[in-house]
């Protein structure tokens, strides 16, 4: 075709496009099976329109390993999308979850693998985070909720005492010692004991315990003094509490033979010391009971003894040394309990430094150093008896053998009571252990112009997180130091002036490939964050220094209530219930135990659940509350919420949570208030909507009920059930009514409601039953009716009246328009549905 144009021509074209809007909406699945009792994925849809939540559990971890779990998320929409997820804001906790997302398009009908990563930071803690899933176009929320728990180690002893009995002086006893850890992860152990000095000594010190394992220990006891030995030993663990084993034995001489120490004779001493006796010698508990100041029963314990309970830790820390407090006054004290020497160039000069011992009891004491003069380190003088509640100085000695090297030693004495040299005299047998008193001592011997050895170690942390408590409570944490050399590491940390973070031991010597475990303490003394950098100095030289930082914090108790402290309920039916759930939120590092508490007027009106419990750090926790009106009016009601710090000192604070309630009074309509069925085939089955209004404020509970026939003694076409259903506030509803007649007539039946307090088989009434409606029915059998007759054949000719006289239709149209009995065609029983 050939188009010729001499003018010019505008064409104009138009078109109509139609499309049609989507948003995305992504649903998260499981994957792979999983028991009923440990589900991976828990998902519950929030009431009131609230987005989706996932909660994502983990099991207890070990402190520093990972846990991951795995779910899918898929794309049911049919357009393409892009997944987003964002970690809600939050200083409460560390961010120990990661999501590991390896597609963030998903198209139409497409599924994604999500990965969450649990990696726990501090033991015996609760983390929970809250992440919120969406797609780019914002059509579909979901909140996913992870939970867990870090769980620290569990080693024991298979004994926590071991008793060498008697041996003559210089002899060797040894028994064995099995230290087992029952957990899934390595256990770093160590003994707070210098073998070299001690006359208790373990063979393997300080070591690793693999997953799920033993191992046995060998102890010996050797001492040349014949005296009562006693000594309660730490053994130090990295992330766990320590553990203490008791260690008893008896030395006995030619000339002197002490009573043989027991376990019974520390429980007799434990004993005392809880009564505040202890610090009277056996000779004057002996006196006190003969005086009559003092009850004992049959075996000398004295009668209502108090049972003081505190945690492996404190009594660790609490020494009145280290740290300020103790649990009990001591009875022998030391000023100092460690000796820097520092350097010594001249190794033929005497280097000294002298120490001083209190006796703090009501006897006099004997004080016994272990060891002699030939050692590097020693005391003298070597034994010395302290008046009660006298001091005694000594002079400590440190002598070096060899030039550039480090020395370090822990150095014992042994305090008793003098008068249990002679514990024959007394009439029962009152033998109170001896008091171990420990002293550190260090030195080394470089020159100022030679360098010392350089360190090679490792920590397992440069920045340690200590458990958040409440005012009033301590917290723990540890520190492992690993000697990676080929020479011996002198380590000194600087102290906290403040007394907020403590730690033992805080100086000493790292033998080459030994570690040392450090126990650290935190006790704040104001809310908020605490933080101190400690530093290391390493083998004497300030080039050798690094710093280890501590973090913790003191909280007060405080949450974030929902919707800015206010709760509010839509009007409600009178003797109804209305439901609503309120959001709590723990803003703070540390669990809460919270109580709603009201007046006695309102606690008619208002339930809560749960009305008490625990909330954990950063728990964004949901109350459900009820209100119930018992007049129609507008009610202002005033629950407090009180939430306490479940430790330390604790200290609580009061939420008033303003809560509004309108009561008012409801009613049904229907659309007509008479429904007409026309004619309906007797037998049939036919169905009728029946539309009901709520115009009123409040959601109606109600159920339905057919009442009577009214016009007919025929059996009703209605069989209704108990249907209970519930209406929202200004909403319509449909009901679908089944309607089978079994005869011919018309019927109407009267539908009525009555309203419940709820919708649930536990509902009661609520007033009388109200009219909604009337039904009409109209049932009609087929009509044969004769209308004309005519012949054929031989017989075409015979009129048609005559026909009908002899066929006598008038009889038989009579007949036929007449309704059969009642008994040829009613059945017994008839069905009716509404729905």
């Amino acid at each position: 075709m050939l188009l010729t144009c001499t003018q010019h021509v505008m064409i104009k074209v138009s078109s109509n496009s139609l499309s049609v809007g989507k948003f995305a909406h992504l649903v998260v699945l499981p994957t792979g099976v999983e028991s009923a009792a440990e589900r991976l994925v828990n998902s519950s849809q929030r009431e009131g329109g609230r987005d989706e939540e996932i909660v994502v559990q983990f099991q207890d971890v070990a402190v520093g390993k990972t846990a991951e779990k795995k779910f899918k998320i898929k794309n049911t929409s049919a357009v393409k999308t892009e997944i987003q997820l964002v970690r809600q804001n939050s200083s409460v906790t560390p961010e120990v979850f990661t999501f590991v997302l390896n597609n963030k398009n998903l198209q139409p009908d497409d599924l994604v693998t999500l990965s969450v990563k649990f990696t726990p930071m501090i033991i015996n803690e609760v983390c929970i985070e809250y992440f919120h899933l969406h797609d780019r176009s914002g059509g579909s929320k979901t909140t996913i909720k992870c939970v867990g728990t870090c769980k620290g180690l569990c080693v024991s002893f298979a004994s926590d005492t071991i008793q060498f009995g008697q041996l003559s002086c210089g002899k060797t006893s040894t028994k064995s010692l099995e230290i087992i850890n029952s957990s899934d992860c390595e256990a770093h152990y160590q003994f707070a004991l210098d073998s070299s000095e001690s006359v208790f000594k373990i063979d393997q010190r300080c070591g690793t315990l693999q997953p799920r394992s033993s191992k046995k220990l060998i102890c010996s006891f050797q001492a040349t003094q014949p005296i009562n030995y006693y000594k309660k030993l730490a053994c130090v663990i990295h992330n766990q509490e320590p553990l203490f084993v008791t260690l008893l034995g008896t030395c006995h001489s030619d000339a002197v033979k002490p009573a043989i120490l027991e376990a019974r004779h520390v429980d007799w001493y434990n004993s005392l010391t809880y009564r505040g006796l202890s610090g009277y010698s056996p000779e004057q508990i002996d006196a006190m009971e003969k005086e009559g100041n003092v009850c004992l029963d049959g075996d000398g314990i004295p009668t209502r003894q108090e049972d003081h309970q505190h945690t492996a830790m404190e009594e660790y820390f609490h020494d009145g040394y280290y740290s300020h407090l103790a649990f009990a006054v001591p009875h022998v004290s030391m000023n100092v309990r460690d000796i820097d020497f520092g350097r010594r160039i001249q190794l033929d000069s005497i280097m000294q430094k002298s120490i001083t011992l209190t006796n703090h009891t009501k006897d006099k004491i004997t004080c016994v150093w272990m060891g002699d003069t030939s050692h590097v380190f020693h005391v003298t003088p070597n034994s010395c008896d302290i008046p009660p509640l006298k001091s005694t100085s000594f002079r400590v000695t440190f002598k070096p053998t060899a030039p550039d090297q480090f020395y370090g030693a822990e150095l014992e004495c042994y305090a008793f009571y003098k008068c249990l040299t002679e514990y024959w005299q007394l009439e029962r047998e009152y033998i109170s252990p001896p008091w171990c008193l420990p002293l550190g001592t260090t030195g080394h011997t470089f020159s100022q112009q030679s360098e010392t050895f350089l360190p090679k170690l490792e920590l397992s942390s440069q920045k340690l997180q200590f458990p958040a408590v409440s005012l009033g409570e301590s917290s723990f944490t540890s520190l492992l130091l690993r000697n990676t050399g080929a020479t011996p590491i002198q380590y000194d940390f600087s102290n906290d002036n403040s007394g907020v973070f403590l730690m033992k031991p805080y100086r000493g010597i790292v033998e080459e490939g030994q570690q040392q475990v450090f126990l650290l303490h935190m006790s704040p003394t104001k809310a908020g964050r605490c933080e101190k950098v400690l530093q290391l100095r390493l083998n004497d030289d300030d080039r050798n220094t690094q710093k280890v930082v501590l973090v913790g914090y003191a909280e007060e108790a405080a949450v974030k209530l929902d919707n800015d402290g206010f709760l509010f309920f839509r009007p409600t039916c009178l003797n109804t219930f209305s439901t609503q759930q309120y959001g709590v939120r723990n803003t703070c590092r540390v669990p809460l135990r919270f109580e709603w508490m009201m007046s006695s007027d309102d606690a008619k009106l208002l339930t809560v659940s749960p009305q008490s419990g625990t909330i954990a750090p950063n728990e964004h926790q949901m109350h459900k509350w009820s209100f119930k009106p018992k007049e129609e009016s507008r009610t202002l009601m005033k629950p407090v919420l009180v939430v306490t710090t479940t430790r330390g000192r604790l200290l609580s604070k009061s939420y008033l949570v303003p809560a509004e309630g309108k009561g008012t009074l409801g009613s049904l309509r229907a659309a007509e208030s008479s429904v007409d069925c026309h004619n309906i085939l007797a037998g049939c089955m036919e169905t009728k909507n029946i539309d009901v209004f709520n115009d009123s404020d409040c959601d109606l509970h109600y159920e339905l009920h057919v009442d009577s026939d009214k016009g007919s003694t025929l059996d009703s076409p209605f069989l209704l059930q108990k249907c209970r259903k519930i209406l929202r506030a200004r909403t319509i509803q449909t009901i679908e009514a089944t309607v089978q007649p079994t005869t011919c007539g018309t019927f109407t039946v009267a539908i009525s409601y009555q309203l419940l307090s709820s919708a649930d088989d536990t509902a009661v009434y609520i007033g009388e039953k109200r009219h909604l409606c009337y039904v009409v029915v109209s049932a009609v059998f087929p009509t044969l009716v004769a209308t004309d007759v005519s012949c054929h054949g031989s017989a075409s000719g015979r009129n048609k009246m005559q026909l009908w006289n002899l066929l006598n239709l008038s009889r038989f149209n009579s007949l036929m328009m007449k309704p059969l009995p009642l008994s040829s065609t009613s059945q017994k029983t008839t069905e009716s549905m509404m729905a």
